[in-house]
């Protein structure tokens, strides 16, 4: 009966262990209406995110505006310096239109300041027109850094809000999301496709999609939307759970306890023989 206890008492003591460090932080994207700088750090308790806004050319995948370029872009393998259309990205609670709040980049082209609260940006989006080099349309997609100082097997949960249905197509609204261990900010169409995510809506609280980091480095998830209007609210970290120093005490005093009953055992039927 009393090995029972113990062997009970040492599990109980490793459930509670393991759990007492478990850590959950919030990383929170809307704000007052806002312009944001290219960059921008937002940090918790368990690590740091960095938020860029991104362009790829929607005819060749090739990416068109990259932080580390100041808003020049590629085509075709060429570089083409200003022609960007971005210029770092914009934040807002206000839900203007039931579009939604959040994150998302910002396009001078498309009007709109924190005095009005952005109601003209197309937010992350797949369908803005250009001229040069060539006509087409680029996809805004939001590309966002994962500090090496969130540990590795974190759990990301993202809440993305926007339209139901896009306004402009009337589709339901999509996303594609992708993810890369990285130094540096790179193409999304070299990152790994994590899978298609819906069922957005301006007044959601619950995730529609969760990543768990896979290294103790740095790490990269472009979210390219298939719709006109979409931001990017919250994230919602857990860390994986780590016994408490304190716990490895209990560990080994139930251990000698063990190796206690077992000694008194061996000497009573020693005795008894």
């Amino acid at each position: 009966m009393r090995v029972s206890l113990l062997v009970c008492g040492l599990a109980t003591a490793l459930s509670f262990g393991t759990l007492a460090n478990a850590t959950t932080a919030t990383w929170t994207f809307a704000s007052d209406p806002q312009q944001v700088a290219n960059g921008t750090t937002y940090s918790t308790a368990i690590g740091s995110i960095k938020a860029y806004g991104e362009q790829v050319d929607n005819s060749t995948n090739n990416i068109v505006a990259t932080p580390v370029q100041d808003g020049g872009f590629y085509f075709n393998g060429s570089y083409f310096n200003g022609t960007s259309t971005l210029s770092g990205l914009f934040s807002t609670d206000t839900k203007l239109y039931n579009l939604g709040s959040g994150i998302a980049p910002f396009d001078p082209a498309q009007g709109g300041s924190s005095a009005d609260g952005f109601p003209n940006q197309l937010g992350i989006n797949d369908d803005v027109s250009h001229n040069s080099p060539t006509t087409g349309s680029y996809g805004n997609i939001l590309e966002l850094q994962l500090g090496s100082d969130i540990a590795s097997g974190t759990t990301l949960s993202f809440l993305l809000q926007g339209p139901t249905n896009d306004p402009v197509t009337g589709e339901a609204t999509s996303v594609n999301v992708y993810y890369k261990d990285s130094s540096s900010v790179i193409n999304p169409s070299a990152m790994t496709l994590k899978g298609n995510f819906g069922g957005i809506s301006t007044s959601g609280i619950v995730p529609q999609f969760s990543i768990t980091k896979d290294t103790a480095g740095t790490e990269f998830v472009a979210i390219e939307a298939d719709c006109h209007y979409l931001l990017l609210d919250t994230i919602k970290g857990t860390t994986p759970g780590v016994p408490e120093p304190r716990f490895y005490g209990i560990l080994l005093a139930a251990f000698l306890g063990l190796a206690g009953i077992a000694y008194n055992k061996r000497r009573t039927a020693q005795s008894n023989a």
